[in-house]
């Protein structure tokens, strides 16, 4: 038997287990975003953080955070914001 890992998107951010995608139906519900993928990342350090990787329509990042910090935790909030021209 191989383990290859878990098949939800559940990661574990300084003790707290996260499902992305429930962050990514947040972003998703903004009628400024047209897609959005949130993966975990490691920083220089070893520590892990979320980024959240979006097709933006017309918004700006910090709009997004104070988006997300009226709906999620603190802790489900993605430190990272890379605008893309569309998610392959």
């Amino acid at each position: 038997m191989e383990y290859l890992g878990r098949i939800d998107h559940q990661v574990k951010i300084r003790g707290f287990r996260i499902e992305t995608g429930e962050i990514e139906n947040r972003l998703l519900m903004h009628e400024g975003i047209k897609e959005a993928v949130v993966i975990d990342r490691v920083d220089a350090a070893g520590d892990k953080y979320l980024c959240a990787y979006i097709v933006p329509v017309s918004t700006k990042v910090e709009e997004l955070k104070e988006y997300l910090s009226r709906l999620l935790p603190e802790y489900m909030v993605p430190s990272c914001f890379v605008p893309l021209e569309k998610i392959l």
